[in-house]
């Protein structure tokens, strides 16, 4: 991509711009063809247009979207009225990201640009590209097309497939097309084996020493919000040693954010996109991101769906043992590693641990926030198994006691 001459690009609708230069014609064409991953033109449609052929409803949707277009660049030449930007001259739309930088995409030459903010420090920069090329070698990934540590850019292959939508009831679609996509992640690769004592002094190096870098950012207002974080992990920690019978703990390959709008599929096949947070992780670590991802189901993040996670708790005892027998197929594990894999509270535990480890190296201000939300669903979830032991107890001494004064003398 050429990001050394520039457009001006127009803001269309929410996190979109688009290419000032684009007419009507290429607008419509290229985003019909060529943008199936956009949120922006996924979302769902009143139910009293869900009969409409889904190529019809996708042209509708780009007819809307190049008529918008259209409007506001009028109006932005005539009388400079609009937010823009300004970006590479061969893109046709780019996008902001959350954690800073943009993502610009050429849809005629199927490829997408991430451009890393200034702000970056070029070491994360470097550790962002290196996964990303280690990601390439694998068939689900992106193909990186080409890289600058020191441009602070990422030019990756447009994987133009549709976003994925699925919920936990759809067990099927769960069992036979997205765990085995989650275990093809990391069957490519060599697994670790390390002794569970061995695990948690790497936990808590990791762990002190972003605490100590928080702490440095000397951010007063957040300085009760990282000790409850602190506490959490701790508590957790803890948790997860307090088992005499698990010797061992297994680390593979982790996608690190694998959930359904990272999942694209069409007919005959899956990718999966977004693979900065690639990492070696416990075992099942990416297993629990999609299905507390899943559980989710909200446009607001921060929002915890208690509902969801009540639901979750349904079904995660016999999603897990099925994961366990295709993920098992995978791996040649001896069997005292294999019986390690069936302890899902303890894998548990620790993807709670991680996950607050991977929020936090972000080292953003804002995922803090993230953080919080990540503890607040957990420690719903935990309270919501609690409640049910507690219910299963009640029930138990109910009918001990029934069956006591029932039986005879």
């Amino acid at each position: 991509m050429d990001i050394n001459h520039t457009k001006i690009y127009i803001k269309v609708e929410n996190n979109m711009y688009i290419n000032i230069e684009r007419n009507v014609v290429q607008v419509f064409i290229r985003f019909f063809r060529n943008s199936k991953p956009f949120e922006a033109l996924n979302r769902q449609i009143r139910r009293e247009l869900r009969w409409l052929p889904s190529l019809l409803i996708r042209a509708l949707r780009v007819l809307l979207l190049t008529h918008q277009f259209t409007r506001k660049r009028k109006r932005f030449k005539r009388e400079g009225i609009g937010s823009y930007l300004v970006g590479p001259s061969d893109g046709e739309c780019i996008f902001f990201l959350r954690q800073g930088g943009v993502k610009v995409f050429n849809l005629k030459k199927q490829s997408v640009t991430t451009i890393f903010d200034e702000k970056s420090a070029l070491p994360k920069v470097e550790k962002i590209i290196s996964s990303s090329l280690d990601a390439a070698r694998n068939e689900l990934a992106p193909k990186v097309i080409s890289w600058s540590i020191e441009g602070r850019s990422l030019e990756e292959e447009l994987i133009n497939l549709n976003r994925s939508s699925f919920n936990l009831n759809d067990s099927q679609i769960l069992l036979n097309e997205i765990f085995p996509v989650l275990s093809g992640i990391s069957k490519d690769s060599e697994y670790k084996v390390l002794q569970v004592s061995e695990y948690l002094k790497e936990l808590k190096k990791c762990l002190d020493s972003l605490f100590q870098t928080w702490r440095e950012y000397e951010v007063e207002q957040y300085g009760e919000t990282l000790q409850s974080i602190e506490q959490f992990c701790t508590l957790n920690l803890a948790k997860f040693s307090d088992n005499p019978g698990l010797k061992r703990v297994v680390l593979v390959k982790s996608h690190g954010d694998f959930w359904e709008g990272n999942i694209l599929y069409d007919d005959k096949r899956y990718r999966v996109i977004d693979w900065n947070t690639l990492g070696i992780r416990s075992f099942y670590f990416d297993f629990f991101t999609l299905l507390f991802m899943i559980s989710k189901k909200s446009w607001n993040f921060q929002y915890v769906n208690k509902q969801g996670l009540v639901d979750l708790s349904n079904v995660m005892d016999q999603y897990f043992l099925e994961f366990y027998k295709i993920a098992g197929r995978l791996f040649s594990f001896d069997d005292v590693t294999n019986e390690t894999l069936k302890d899902s509270l303890h894998y548990r535990y620790l993807f709670y641990i991680e996950t607050v480890i991977l929020k936090l190296e972000e080292e953003d201000i804002h995922c803090l926030d993230e953080v919080v939300t990540w503890i607040n669903r957990f420690q719903t979830y935990e309270d919501i198994l609690n409640e049910k032991q507690n219910v299963s107890k009640l029930k138990g001494d109910f009918y001990a006691t029934r069956f006591h004064f029932r039986h005879p003398r």
